[in-house]
């Protein structure tokens, strides 16, 4: 059975190799672009509010209109 060192260990040879960061950095410019294309697209019927960008785990923008509020 492993002990967390063992995990934290196998997560740190994950990021020297560098895909991890590879792909996080492409899934922000691909919400990025998202955002700013549907902003541009319908701004009329929705408000779009600015990237939050948080660890590893989630990268998000919100919107909203006056039904959902």
């Amino acid at each position: 059975m492993k002990d967390l060192n063992d995990y934290v260990n196998a997560y740190k040879k994950q990021l020297q190799i560098g895909d991890i960061q590879e792909a996080y950095a492409s899934l922000v410019k691909y919400v990025t672009k998202l955002g700013t294309t549907l902003s541009k697209n319908l701004s009329k019927s929705y408000s779009f509010g600015s990237l939050f960008q948080g660890y590893m785990d989630y990268t998000y923008f919100y919107y909203t209109n006056k039904f959902l509020c």
